[in-house]
């Protein structure tokens, strides 16, 4: 295995804290200190030049793929922007950040002419492209580190420095919004959730949340240096499990494709890769085969056409609090680990400049790239076709691009 760069892009005018890939389509949202969130549009095409700023392969850089701006949103956070990422359908993209509010936006069309929002642009004239909030999220005292929705898109998981991860549930009587179920029409559109539980088992703040892609199933990462892992419980949310093998903060967690195996990262430079029995029985005996994109369509958020199907009625909370430890990576940074991605391989950032790609079998060798002129926020596979592609971002304001081969 080789790893190629393949593009750099200047993306914000700070440091960029997170990258994340649409699983429906090429595009992708980056989100950084000065304040915005943008997104991308992610091009295939061959010799569109290259770019006379990258310091790593400047006659390569920009040779096969390039990146259009697709929209900037500017003014709508008082502080940065901490964390983006897609709803299942790749029709929401939710966003966490330090002023204490988690955003829900969506892409829509607005008529010059009149002003009003459209879903369909190819019927009018004078339309333009841009992503509008459609619900705003409060409830944390102060930072928002991290916000997800799950896999059906019915909760949303937020977490913050009031060391609480606060769980949000779509209103049963607004799927989508006001109007059409399948769209988003009209300036006064929104989507309503409310708060169904707080959890306050962490005892500093929370880093980072992250949901199972087969069972209503949340793990969370906290400056405490515990992983715990929550679901519903007499119907009530509560923590099933807490892993306590970091000795310093745990920065980030990812899943793999079928919720299998769980891998964490910490400033103590160490990754774990952990496995359940009660999770794999039930993989087992659902049979739930591996997706094309790695994300499944139940719930709301179905679409057929992209995902292999999984059955809606195997989505339910599962008591999987037997996670244990498969497979350590000590040190396998030099300094902090920040950030990882469960795709085939493992993707790790860190402290230390440093991209590294090992297999959780452990079978493989290891890679590693100088990715960054400094820090490594966040590393994402690209879920949607090129699935070997994968992109990061740095304190270098830089937005980089790479592929497995």
């Amino acid at each position: 295995m080789k790893v190629e760069h393949l593009l750099c892009v200047n993306g914000h005018n700070e440091r960029i804290w997170c990258i994340a890939w649409s699983p429906t389509e090429n595009i992708f949202a980056t989100c950084s200190a000065d304040r915005k969130v943008k997104i991308w549009r992610f091009i295939k095409e061959d010799s569109v030049g290259v770019s006379h700023f990258c310091p790593l392969d400047p006659q390569n850089c920009g040779k096969e793929y390039k990146v259009e701006l697709e929209f900037s949103i500017d003014n709508a956070f008082k502080k940065t922007v901490r964390s983006v990422k897609f709803s299942n359908d790749g029709k929401f993209l939710i966003c966490a950040s330090f002023d204490g509010t988690t955003s829900i936006w969506t892409r829509t069309y607005i008529r010059d002419s009149t002003g009003e929002s459209t879903q369909n642009p190819t019927s009018h004239t004078g339309c333009k492209l841009v992503w509008k909030y459609v619900s705003i999220l409060q409830g944390h005292e102060n930072e928002v580190k991290c916000a997800a929705f799950d896999p059906s898109g019915v909760y949303i998981a937020t977490c913050g420095r009031d060391k609480t991860i606060w769980i949000y549930e779509k209103s049963r009587e607004n799927v989508y919004g006001r109007g059409d179920l399948n769209t988003i029409e009209g300036s006064d559109s929104h989507m309503e959730y409310f708060c169904s539980a707080i959890l306050s088992g962490h005892r500093h703040d929370v880093k980072y949340v992250c949901w199972n892609p087969s069972a209503l199933l949340l793990a969370s990462a906290s400056y405490d240096n515990a992983v715990k892992l929550w679901t519903i419980k007499d119907n009530d949310w509560r923590c099933i499990q807490t892993l306590n093998l970091h000795s310093n903060t745990v920065w980030s967690l990812s899943f793999n494709f079928d919720g299998s195996l769980l891998a964490s990262c910490s400033a103590d430079k160490n990754l774990f890769i952990y496995e359940s029995k009660v999770m794999k029985n039930f993989l087992d005996s659902n049979k739930i085969a591996k997706p094309q994109s790695l994300l499944w369509t139940v719930g709301p958020f179905s679409d057929p056409l992209t995902y292999k199907r999984s059955e809606a009625s195997t989505y339910a909370p599962i008591l999987a609090d037997d996670w244990e430890i498969k497979r350590s990576y000590n040190e396998l940074h030099s300094r902090p680990i920040y950030t990882l991605d469960f795709g085939d391989s493992i993707l790790t950032g860190g402290g230390d400049n440093a991209i590294k790609i090992v297999k959780p079998d452990g079978k493989s060798e290891m890679l590693e790239i100088n990715g960054h002129t400094s820090d490594v926020n966040s590393v994402a596979w690209k879920p949607f076709d090129d699935r070997e592609i994968f992109a990061s971002v740095g304190d270098d304001d830089c937005i980089r691009f790479w592929r497995l081969s």
